[in-house]
């Protein structure tokens, strides 16, 4: 996983690059999240749901929403708002 965050008053948008194979898993946090793919594809849950995002696809996180899924090869990027201030 290679990442690169930009942090604004309200907001990070982290820029990722998922190698095939990378394997994520989040409990949830309190902030929103939109993960959108530019390039690539991964397989993808929020709580019970199930999706492949792909190019020009994405997926709004809600607060506390478990999430995570598996990369197939995916560049895209994470929007979190309120901004996130624990270093990861």
């Amino acid at each position: 996983c290679i990442s690169r965050i930009f942090y604004g008053d309200c907001l990070n948008l982290v820029l990722f690059d998922l190698k095939a194979g990378f394997k994520f898993h989040d409990e949830g946090h309190e902030n929103e999240q939109v993960t959108w793919v530019v390039s690539g594809e991964m397989d993808f849950y929020v709580k019970d749901i199930k999706k492949k995002l792909c190019t020009g696809f994405g997926v709004d996180i809600g607060s506390h929403d478990t999430h995570g899924g598996i990369s197939n090869g995916a560049i895209g990027f994470d929007a979190f708002y309120p901004k996130r201030d624990e270093k990861k």
